[in-house]
């Protein structure tokens, strides 16, 4: 026990830096109360969790398999406290936590000394893109734990090439990929980067390979059997739309996405590119590859247009940058270096966290913002808008009965409490707005993150919006597939693929051999042709570019000059 307790707190850490540490420590799991509140999309896995334990299956809607959630591994961990209450919010919050307070002792872990996890901690305090997702109900608190407990061992293993770091590595990565996919490019060139050193350590690759891989291709499999394709709904409603978007406009958006950043919240990205500089000017190769991968990610995150939740996409990269930087300054060397480069970026933060309002530690700020600078060309600041009606302290405040409190959420219960007879509800926004729905409603979702055919067709208007596009009705859904009935569809081409679909996402017979060949033939393309017949909206990039400009640049004057 007594050699455990050194390894967390050593002793040679000097009891004034201790202090400062639970000072800090204190300040930040502080903040984290006073601003943890739940975005609108976690409730799209409170509801698909709903669904699971009303004995449905991990589905969104009764009436199909459909996979609305996009990270595996943190929906079903909320299953776990869900075992012991049926309250998702509260359960959201205290999973959160949990994992908030695991990494700052992932950070203490790693980071070799006091002044270092001090530096670390103080800066993450300032950013906004960091602090908002410490909470919200996503994955993200999961995220930054894997994140540093990979980077971590990343950069311990450049001294030890130990086989078992080696294998801690490749766990924690296998577990990134189940988190979200899109993971992968934040790990891959580590990961190529360690292949190599491994491979002239002469350590064994293949039982690291097999460890990384296994959760991935375990979801996977399960994935294609029981939703009858490899990748959340999600990726196929927000990214099926790039074959008709000039790319270039895609690529204007996602600048966008980071200017909507800079103007509200530029310390986060000031930290990004202050950890690329650290890296890339430091002597270790790892801290180098690192660096680089913060701008590849930055880079990809330009190339698929951004978010349209300000700084979601970016959060995490705060945190790496931050830990980069912890590292590099406390490296042995030049003692005076140092200490000068950790007191100037401590003082300049301290400056703003003085001086720019707004920033997580004025949080109560964010209620004076008037409505219209919350979001702007298809961005928004997500917690100053729903933290309104979502946050832990409007929760204490009016409790269970009355939670999400506000108008929107008034007019739904008793929308649900009048209409006895409804089987079903068409929502623009289908998350806290499904919450209140009963398990066997099924639940319209205008931009199809939760349907698995209107996913896969073109949009209802000639503009797009990042990561919501309201997507094409066929005349006859969607009682069609609420009756289960394809004949329902009166375009015979959409009828025979939805036929396919069903047999995907409603068989109950999910061993049936001809459900399995399907499920193969789909996912190779037999079905597309289908498609290409149906009488349906035919966009070309030309009436998708002209669209977005007649219809979002002209309600944001500002983005003329763009």
């Amino acid at each position: 026990m007594i050699p455990a307790i050194r390894k967390l707190w050593p002793m040679r850490t000097l009891p004034v830096m201790g202090c400062a540490a639970v000072t800090v420590a204190i300040v930040f799991l502080y903040t984290v109360f006073s601003n943890a509140w739940a975005g609108d999309d976690a409730y799209i896995n409170f509801r698909t969790i709903q669904q699971f334990f009303a004995g449905n299956g991990l589905r969104f809607n009764w009436v199909d398999r459909v996979q609305a959630y996009t990270s595996p591994l943190w929906l079903l961990l909320q299953c776990v406290p869900r075992l012991l209450s049926s309250n998702e919010y509260l359960n959201a919050m205290g999973l959160s936590f949990f994992f908030d307070i695991g990494l700052l002792l992932l950070l203490w872990r790693f980071l070799n000394d006091a002044l270092s996890w001090v530096f670390a901690v103080g800066l993450l305090l300032l950013s906004n893109a960091f602090m908002d997702f410490t909470t919200s109900g996503l994955e993200y608190p999961l995220i930054y734990c894997l994140c540093i407990a990979f980077y971590g061992l990343y950069f311990s293993f450049q001294a030890t090439r130990s086989a078992d770091t080696l294998m801690q590595i490749a766990l924690v990565g296998g577990l990134m990929l189940i988190t979200r996919h899109d993971l992968l490019l934040t790990i891959a060139l580590p990961l190529l980067h360690m292949m190599w050193q491994s491979k002239k350590a002469r350590l064994p690759l293949l039982k690291p390979s097999l460890l990384l891989l296994a959760p991935l291709v375990v979801w996977t499999l399960f994935s294609l059997f029981y939703y009858g394709v490899p990748l959340p709904n999600t990726a196929y409603a927000k990214l099926g739309l790039g074959g008709v978007i000039p790319h270039l406009q895609l690529i204007e958006q996602g600048l966008f996405y980071f200017y909507f950043g800079w103007e509200r919240d530029p310390i986060s990205l000031i930290l990004i590119a202050a950890g690329i500089v650290t890296g890339l000017c430091s002597k270790t190769l790892a801290h180098k590859i690192t660096a680089v991968t913060l701008v590849l990610v930055c880079l990809y995150i330009v190339w698929i247009s951004g978010d349209f939740m300000a700084g979601r996409f970016y959060s995490y990269l705060v945190l790496v940058a931050v830990f980069l930087m912890a590292v590099v300054f406390g490296q042995p060397g030049s003692l005076l270096s140092m200490t000068l480069a950790r007191t100037g970026v401590f003082l300049a933060g301290l400056c703003y966290a003085i001086f720019v309002p707004m920033n997580p530690l004025n949080s109560a700020e964010i209620r004076g913002i008037h409505e219209h600078e919350l979001g702007r060309h298809r961005v928004t600041w997500e917690r100053a808008v729903y933290s309104r009606f979502m946050s832990l302290e409007q929760y204490r405040e009016h409790g269970p009965e009355d939670f999400p409190y506000g108008p929107p959420f008034e007019n739904l219960r008793a929308k649900y409490a009048l209409a006895a007879d409804m089987q079903s509800a068409s929502l623009i926004a289908v998350g806290a707005e499904s919450y209140f729905a009963p398990a066997d409603y099924y639940i319209d979702d205008d931009v199809a993150l939760t349907d698995f055919l209107r996913a896969r067709l073109p949009t209802r208007e000639r503009y797009w919006l990042t990561g919501h596009s309201a997507r094409y009705y066929p005349e006859g859904y969607p009682q069609a597939l609420i009756d289960g009935n394809p004949d329902l569809l009166t375009d015979p081409y959409l009828r025979q693929y939805f036929t396919i679909v069903m047999q995907l996402t409603q068989s109950d017979d999910l061993w049936n051999k001809d459900r399995l060949i399907t499920i193969a033939k789909f996912n190779m393309g037999f079905y597309d042709e289908l498609l290409d017949k149906a009488d349906l909206p035919r966009w070309t990039k030309a009436d998708m570019f002209n669209a977005a400009c007649s219809h979002s640049w002209v309600l944001d004057p500002r983005m003329t000059r763009w």
